[in-house]
């Protein structure tokens, strides 16, 4: 179940055990929404991409474990490949700004 949701606002989530005392796992994930449109360069702290994951990877935005060198920027983005895929990642779309 996916449900959009508005800043700001406080959301309650109930669940009871009325059909089965069996335990049970559930995940609340939150995607910020992206900015648009993506042009270049890309800081994240200018525009949050919408991350296209594909084949079970997962991208999320982090605070820049090493702020030195070249990236300085205070957010980069972290991607998650499972163990066993052969083949994943993560692709977004790229507005060219001439």
């Amino acid at each position: 179940m996916s449900s959009l949701v508005s800043s700001g606002v406080t959301y309650t989530i109930e669940w009871d055990d009325r059909w089965s005392s069996n335990a049970f796992t559930w995940e609340l994930a939150f995607t910020p929404a992206p900015l648009d449109p993506n042009v270049l360069p890309i800081t994240l702290e200018n525009q949050l991409p919408g991350f296209g994951d594909f084949n079970g990877s997962f991208t999320q935005v982090i605070a820049n474990p090493d702020a030195t060198g070249e990236n300085t920027s205070a957010t980069v983005a972290e991607n998650t490949v499972p163990a066993n895929a052969a083949f994943a990642g993560v692709n977004f779309a790229v507005r060219h700004s001439y």
